[in-house]
């Protein structure tokens, strides 16, 4: 509020105080104001503590969204991968079932596979449908991160892979190879083991494929 007393300013001779410091209550002439906001006067210690107090703010509110940003990245994340656990899971009963049917329709006489009981080579063919899921899922992540597919499996080892997968039957590798640009295909390097010709995937987001 303007004031109407003409007495002098103290520190600068000569002139009239014209108000008061919003700030601090100091009477301040016209060289001792530094800012004029609206209705409030500051002088020069007041508008340079304003200042600081409102960098501080908007620190502390990049910080906030900050924080937050990084919060729901990591509920993305943890989302993300219960979605790619069931799904794994959902598939592995699934195959768990077809398998062995498939193997009795195409090899009767030479599978080992017994309806009713779980047989060794139907242990390892359950394995090597879980190592063509986890190899599936750590290629989705990567693309996902990288917006192309891996060049070999070796591009897969940690984070998306802790260790190497093998082939339960063989110890080999899993087959991958490049069947056109920016495509992909993996899979058992001894399909003939599951009474298959093929049990491979590729890289454009479909599941494993069982071909008798």
């Amino acid at each position: 509020m303007e004031n109407t007393n003409e007495s002098t300013c103290s520190i600068h001779a000569g002139q009239i105080i014209i108000g008061s410091c919003s700030g601090c209550g100091r009477p301040v002439c016209g060289k001792c104001i530094a800012e004029r906001k609206r209705d409030r006067l500051l002088c020069h210690e007041c508008s340079v503590k304003d200042i600081v107090a409102s960098y501080d703010r908007e620190r502390e509110e990049d910080t906030e969204e900050l924080h937050e940003a990084q919060v729901k990245k990591h509920e993305r994340l943890t989302r993300r991968r219960k979605i790619v656990r069931l799904s794994m899971i959902s598939a592995l009963a699934a195959e768990a079932i077809i398998l062995p049917f498939v193997a009795a329709k195409v090899r009767p006489k030479s599978h080992h596979w017994v309806i009713g009981k779980v047989s060794e080579a139907e242990l390892k063919a359950n394995e090597c449908v879980e190592n063509l899921w986890k190899i599936k899922a750590a290629v989705d992540e990567f693309i996902r991160d990288n917006k192309r597919p891996p060049t070999s499996l070796d591009e897969l080892k940690n984070p998306y892979l802790r260790k190497t997968l093998t082939s339960p039957q063989s110890g080999q590798q899993y087959l991958y190879k490049k069947v056109e640009e920016g495509v992909y295909v993996f899979g058992c390097p001894t399909p003939r083991e599951h009474a298959l010709r093929q049990f491979c995937c590729d890289t454009t987001g479909s599941a494993p494929q069982a071909i008798p």
